[in-house]
């Protein structure tokens, strides 16, 4: 062969290369973005999930504190109760983009129906509303007058509990979805 035709196979070689990279390499580009967009999107709502189970957490921590306090005679404190109903119902608003749905607000049209998480969240709410309302009487009154009392404070933090597990079920499910497609976007 001579060096024309060498030259002439190269050239046109090289072009049909040069031509398929350039209709193939937009094409995986695209699919290569299009996946870290989605474990972003994943990465997100994972994170805001997350926010509403600690804050739940972290609510219920601290009305088991206050609930401990009365139980040992010792000040209560209820002053951050506030801050702490409002990250929880602040983080419930944020996981709504999701599409889980905290229909947490009275002035909702949809309060109190719904989903199993809204109704559970409803109900950790109430609880935690009437834990802290119980535990605030006892202290204003100077202490637990009977073993009634106490009782009655347990029975509500223990729905309260059962509330907050009713949430996480769906929550954790959700999350547990969503390690495992963020493990297979990071295995490609």
């Amino acid at each position: 062969m001579d060096q024309l035709t060498v030259a002439l196979i190269s050239g046109l070689g090289g072009a049909a290369i040069t031509g398929a990279a350039a209709v193939a390499g937009p094409f995986i580009t695209g699919r290569h973005s299009r996946r870290q967009e989605q474990h972003a999107r994943n990465v997100e709502e994972f994170d805001r999930m997350m926010d509403l189970r600690v804050a739940t957490r972290d609510l219920l921590l601290y009305l088991d504190d206050a609930r401990q306090a009365v139980r040992d005679g010792r000040p209560v404190n209820l002053g951050e109760l506030p801050n702490e109903v409002k990250r929880v119902r602040t983080a419930a608003d944020r996981c709504e983009v999701y599409g889980l749905s905290f229909v947490h607000s009275p002035s909702s049209r949809d309060y109190g129906r719904g989903t199993p998480e809204t109704r559970g969240l409803h109900t950790y709410l109430g609880c935690a509303q009437a834990v802290r309302e119980m535990v605030e009487e006892v202290a204003q009154s100077g202490g637990p007058r009977d073993q009634d009392t106490l009782q009655s404070i347990d029975a509500t933090f223990g729905r309260a509990e059962q509330a907050r597990s009713q949430v996480l079920g769906v929550l954790m499910d959700r999350m547990a979805e969503l390690r495992a497609e963020m493990g297979h976007q990071t295995a490609r």
